[in-house]
Order: C-alpha cells, then structure tokens, then sequence
C-alpha cells in the first residue's frame, strides 16, 4: 500500500508546492505519517519522519540504499563516478584514505592553523562586512591549508563565484522536471559549465603543484588520492573527489558560522554567557582541542546552531532493490528524503523547537535518552555519516572563540534573515555586520 501524502491532481505532482518553499513543505509532510509518498515531477519520493524509521534507512538497512549526489543530480558532471555513490571496496578505500586526513590527532594539528587565518581575516574587518561572504573565505583558506596542503589565496574569489553559481544554478535545475542537457548552450548550462571549468583548473593546479614537488613527504587529501591505485582512482575521478570536498569542506562549515553569528546577534544572553566562560577558560589563550572541555557552553551553542539550520537540509538516497522500512515497500529506484531541518524542528523529539536554547545540550538530553540519537543528524549518520564532521564542528568552534575573544560581531539591521535550502541552507539575504572590539 502506497503511504499517505498531499494530495494533488497536478501532473508535476507536488514539485510546484515543494519549490515554492521547501523547507516549509518539508515540515507539513509529518502530519500525513511517519512515512509519506509523494511525486516531483516524474520523481517518486518517500519521505521518512521517525528516528526509528532512519535509523533503518541509514543505518542497519544502509546497504539497500546508493547515496544520491545532489551535485550530480543538478550538474551531471561534477560527481560522474560511482565510486562516490555506492559502498563498493573501491568506495571504501577512498574513504578511508581521506578519513586517515581526519581522525583526531591530525585534527588537533590542524587547531593552530585554523586560529591564525582566522586573526589574519580579522585584521581586515574594520568596515561593515558580509558575514557569509567572509565565512566562505575563511573556512575556504582553512580546508585548502589543513586538508590539501595548498595556498588558494589567490583562487578565493573564483572558487565563490564558481560554488555560488552551482548553488544558484543548481537550484534552479532542481525546480525544473524536465531539464534539458548540460550539452545544450542553453544561459543556465553556460554559467554551469564554467563554474565546473573553474573548479577544474583550481584542482588541477594542486594536483600539478603536488607532482613538482617531486618526493617531498606529504600526508594531506591531494597526496593520498594520488598514490591510490589508478584501477581504484583514476585521476578524473580524483579531480572529482577534490571538487566535492573542496566545495562541501569549506560551504557547510560557513554556512553554520553565519547562522551562528546570526543568532548570537539576536541574543545577547548567549553571547554574553559565551564571552564569559572564554574569558574564564582561557585567559586570553588560543584556543586548542585541549581547552574544549573547559567550554561546554560554548559547544552546546555550536551543536543548538546546527539543530535550527543544519547545512544539510535534506539527504537523500535511491533504493537500489525492493526495500521494507517501517512496513512500507519502497521499491527499486524509487528516492527517499530524510529532512534534518524538519526533523530537528518537531515538537515530538525537541521541546520548544523553533526557539534557540543551547541549555538543552547542556542538560544532556540525547545522552540521557530523552531525545531519540537518530532524531539529531546535524551530519547523518551510519556508514555515509558526513566523514569530516569532528572536523567541521572543531572548525566552528575554533573560528568562534577566536573572533569572540577580540570581538563582537553586531548586525546593522534587524531584518529577519531568511534560510534559504539551496545545495546547502543558506541565508537567502546578506548579513552585515560590524566588527566590534572589545573593550579589555
């Protein structure tokens, strides 16, 4: 039996309703049940709104289930390689390799390096500043340096221009049922095709700056993927793999930032409670890994940012046989949605959930078992878990206390900031700001 969903007599289905405003779609869908059937365009979609009902899906059915590349379902070309896609030895080697640039006794190497480009951009925040906009820049310097050895100083504003127009473009993409082919000039395929052209130039060069250094000894993601085997990696699927992290390694980390300085602005409480326990932690000392247990405040503000605007907005997978979750039979090919912002706006699994408390990871609920631990997927979870989360959360951390410790960051207006569910959730406006020493 299909599951219950909205109904529609639209021969679209419901993809007019789900472009208008996603989000908002998104979080209406639990009233029909945990699990609902609807159509985009040819599309058909189950969307699942239990954690037990996930937890199936990711975690212990995770194997019935091919990871669908929004990337590539909007752009074609920049993931062509199922070795991104499916849990193959290959998939699992490259992951590894990568996951070997992660683990946490590199990721404390990586602490002084995020702290000190962090200054150096603060150095130049004397005028107003777009905080999103600086974001990017940052955790862009950032994954270039830690993760693939590399100076993209002067790529920045070229690699920006090129993710914002896959952003942009590929959202328009996925509005539209019946796209036509990236082989056709068409204006939108034009300005995607030369993003891809951009980010492939910008990784061939690391790719050429790495094979003239000749034998030095390096550890990053460039030097890992290209002593792979070629039958596991060929180089273009390894250009392939460094667009995709580029891009998610930096995009999801400023997106988070600037909801988080976003909502600090809107609360003071918070950010002055903030302030106050880095100050006392840390009496004008960098921050390291080692000082995080000091700052749980601090942590529980990042992990409440990441409930109200986790980057991911959706995951989605494509079901690759016949497949039962909670009594419903998902059949092959069919796609299945899992919306992070909806799930971490239900009243069912977050007391207050549009409100921002960062007491409540205080409190220790999910730890406690008061909330369902697949009811909080900031980065997923199971096999597919977003591998450079530890990462991510320690980038933001670390660029946050850093900026705190000298400055506050004051919005100029008091407009509303409108998420905007791109590639990633995105404020839909700029946020400007002024930088604000603080007083000693």
């Amino acid at each position: 039996m299909t599951p219950p969903g909205p109904r529609t007599r639209s021969p679209l289905g419901s993809l007019n309703e789900f472009r208008h405003n996603r989000l908002a779609f998104l979080r209406s869908l639990p009233q029909y049940g945990d699990i609902t059937f609807m159509r985009l365009g040819r599309e058909p979609v189950y969307t699942l709104h239990h954690p037990d009902l996930i937890q199936q899906a990711l975690v212990t059915q995770a194997h019935q289930f091919q990871k669908l590349r929004l990337t590539r379902n909007l752009f074609g070309r920049v993931v062509k390689s199922d070795v991104a896609l499916r849990q193959t030895p290959a998939w699992k080697q490259r992951r590894e390799a990568v996951q070997s640039t992660l683990h946490a006794q590199k990721i404390e190497q990586y602490a002084a390096t995020m702290a000190d480009l962090t200054r150096q951009q603060m150095s130049g925040w004397f005028a107003p500043i777009d905080v999103f906009h600086e974001m990017r820049h940052l955790t862009l310097l950032i994954v270039a340096r830690t993760l693939f050895g590399s100076d993209l100083s002067s790529e920045v504003q070229s690699i920006m221009s090129a993710t914002g127009i896959m952003q942009e473009q590929g959202s328009k993409r996925f509005n539209t049922p019946f796209a036509l082919p990236l082989w056709i000039p068409t204006p939108h395929n034009v300005r995607v095709k030369g993003a891809v052209s951009t980010l492939d130039r910008v990784v061939q060069g690391m790719i050429d700056d790495y094979m003239a250094e000749n034998d030095s000894p390096r550890s990053d993601i460039t030097a890992l993927l290209l002593q792979m085997a070629p039958e596991t990696l060929t180089l273009p699927n390894i250009r392939e793999e460094m667009i995709s992290l580029l891009m998610s390694g930096h995009e999801t980390t400023a997106t988070a930032l600037s909801w988080l300085w976003c909502l600090l602005a809107e609360h003071s409480d918070v950010e002055a409670r903030m302030i106050a326990e880095i100050d006392t932690a840390l009496q004008g000392r960098s921050a390291t890994p080692a000082a995080l247990p000091d700052l749980p405040y601090a942590q529980a503000v990042v992990k409440e940012t990441l409930r109200l605007y986790p980057p991911s907005w959706v995951i989605s997978r494509k079901a690759v046989e016949d497949v039962c979750i909670g009594g419903c039979e998902i059949p092959r090919h069919a796609t299945v949605f899992i919306s992070p912002y909806s799930l971490h706006h239900d009243e069912r699994w977050f007391d207050q959930p549009n409100m921002f408390k960062p007491e409540r990871f205080l409190e220790g609920e999910i730890n406690r078992g008061d909330i369902h631990r697949f009811a909080y997927l900031p980065f997923s979870i199971g096999p597919r878990k977003c591998i450079g989360s530890a990462f991510a959360t320690l980038e933001i951390l670390l660029i946050a206390v850093t900026v705190l410790q000298r400055m506050r960051l004051v919005r100029m207006s008091h407009e509303a900031i409108i998420p905007e569910a791109l590639i990633t959730l995105r404020p839909r406006q700029p946020i400007i700001v002024s930088a604000v020493t603080r007083e000693a």
